[in-house]
């Protein structure tokens, strides 16, 4: 008998922010694939921004976002 556990697929997209030295945020993008008890995550991407707005503060949740979506952006121009 399969167990439900052992049954399940499916896959999702992640968008991780972590500090990254003082100044700066680290985002990266992770699409995570399970097969029953299996899981695999590929590093679809990854970049680094600023932290601090001109004045040394570090910015808000919201414009956080929106600066590791432009530094996602960058990359993929450059790259």
């Amino acid at each position: 008998m399969t167990s439900a556990a052992d049954s399940q697929r499916w896959s999702e997209v992640r968008m991780t922010i972590r500090r990254n030295g003082p100044h700066h945020g680290l985002v990266t993008v992770i699409h995570r694939t399970v097969d029953g008890q299996k899981h695999w995550d590929r590093r679809l991407d990854t970049a680094t921004f600023d932290r601090l707005d001109a004045s040394g503060v570090e910015v808000d949740l919201p414009e956080a976002l929106r600066r590791a979506v432009a530094a996602l952006e960058a990359g993929r121009q450059r790259g």
